[in-house]
């Protein structure tokens, strides 16, 4: 992925995350001209990585955005984790404790759920929602053509829930969070 491109995601997914229950906390308190560049940074170095080991989908309209990491995708260098724990500490303040906590359980979680591509970030403009955006990059799926994987993701949105539902994902856990909102992790089997 093009820096270029990393950006363009990285503002969509800035935009669409700020309705998802525990992404506004996270981003309540980086609403100055610096807090949203150190969010853009950090969600533009996530979207570098999933592109290293997974694909990014940017929809035609410009609108959405899906970030995907495929069977086997490597685990991230020293050097990617470094960056990665200042990008959080400039993105989320003083809540970056917590949420290194709860981003390290998640990624716990992962690891129980054997080989599987996991869906890191569906987003699509707020005034673009409803429109079938996400459905499309949904059913897209990963670029990695043919393989019949089991399919991974979290969601912090109860409204997401019912979406994800539409398209064959089914709730395997629903948690509580130190954010006072509730996540579900979801399965989808291809089989």
């Amino acid at each position: 992925m093009t820096p270029s491109r990393a950006w363009v995601g990285a503002r969509i997914l800035q935009r669409a995350l700020v309705t998802d229950p525990l992404w506004s906390q996270l981003l309540t308190l980086r609403r100055s001209t610096v807090g949203a560049r150190a969010v853009r940074a950090q969600m533009a170095h996530y979207l570098r990585f999933d592109q290293s080991v997974g694909s990014i989908q940017l929809h035609a309209t410009g609108a959405g955005v899906a970030a995907w990491q495929h069977l086997g995708a490597g685990q991230p260098s020293s050097a990617w984790r470094i960056v990665d724990a200042l990008l959080r500490r400039a993105a989320f303040g003083e809540l970056h404790h917590r949420a290194e906590r709860l981003f390290d359980q998640l990624e716990a979680g992962r690891a129980e759920v054997g080989p599987h591509q996991y869906l890191e970030f569906l987003g699509v403009e707020p005034d673009r929602q409803g429109e079938g955006i996400g459905s499309e990059l949904l059913i897209q799926g990963p670029a990695e053509a043919g393989v019949a994987a089991v399919r991974y993701l979290e969601t912090f949105n109860e409204r997401n829930v019912s979406f994800y539902n539409r398209h064959g994902y089914d709730v395997v856990e629903r948690f509580s969070t130190d954010f006072g909102c509730y996540g579900w992790t979801m399965l989808c089997d291809p089989n």
